[in-house]
């Protein structure tokens, strides 16, 4: 079975690099959601014409066969989403800066 990931926001252009190379070693990713327009949505859906975009992150997170969930969103709510998946039992891959605040670290 092959590894699979999920993808929570696109906001920076990293999402790219992360999820190409990823995809690159046998990863499958079939799904992403981002709170709202990205500037990177575009080329993103063009780039990964197979992933599609959820309206509930929920999808991903509650999918059982997602191991891994990539992450970019805009740098103040990394922390929170990445909290938000490992609490649902997946791995994260987090864009730098991982936390924005103290009190997310």
């Amino acid at each position: 079975m092959p590894f699979k990931l999920g993808v929570l926001g696109i906001d920076h252009g990293h999402i790219f690099g992360m999820l190409s190379n990823m995809m690159a070693e046998g990863c499958t990713c079939d799904a992403y959601w981002t709170d709202g327009p990205a500037v990177t949505e575009e080329k993103f859906n063009d780039v990964f014409q197979d992933v599609e975009k959820v309206q509930n992150r929920r999808r991903i997170l509650d999918d059982l066969d997602v191991r891994m969930v990539l992450i970019s969103a805009v740098p103040a709510d990394r922390a929170a989403l990445a909290i938000e998946a490992m609490e649902a039992g997946k791995d994260v891959m987090v864009d730098k800066p991982g936390c924005t605040t103290l009190d997310d670290l």
